[in-house]
């Protein structure tokens, strides 16, 4: 899809995909976790030797796990322990932010940020 980094829906019926080695960077890992949030067919996802991050691997496990499905994700040697605080993280999204909607990620974050506001959790303030 256009802005789902391309797993998502439920006619594909791929169960093992295998990304390894494929300089994802958190970025892509957005792109990625936003497709597996509507992907109800991949059982394993193998992420090794990516550059995801903490915060890219949180998105991917939090897409990846819901009531009705779960996929089995390896994640080895992805830069997990790394932490980035130039990058948004659903877990703490307070900040201020700079989109370019022509970017896919931005489109991942912008609605993760509405997702929170419509939860109650936040709000959007225009700049001073």
């Amino acid at each position: 899809g256009k802005r789902t980094g391309g797993v998502e829906g439920s006619g594909s019926g791929l169960k093992y995909l295998d990304l390894s080695n494929n300089v994802i960077d958190i970025q892509g890992a957005y792109l990625l976790a936003s497709g597996l949030e509507s992907n109800r067919k991949l059982e394993t996802l193998v992420l090794d030797k990516n550059h995801l991050t903490q915060t890219g691997a949180r998105a991917i496990q939090m897409a990846g796990v819901r009531d009705d499905h779960a996929i089995k994700i390896s994640m080895c040697d992805c830069g997990i322990s790394q932490k980035n605080g130039h990058h948004f993280d659903p877990v703490e999204p307070a900040g201020t932010y700079r989109m370019d909607l022509s970017m896919e990620y931005s489109w991942h974050v912008l609605k993760a940020l509405v997702r929170v506001v419509r939860a109650g959790c936040g709000l959007f303030m225009p700049l001073p």
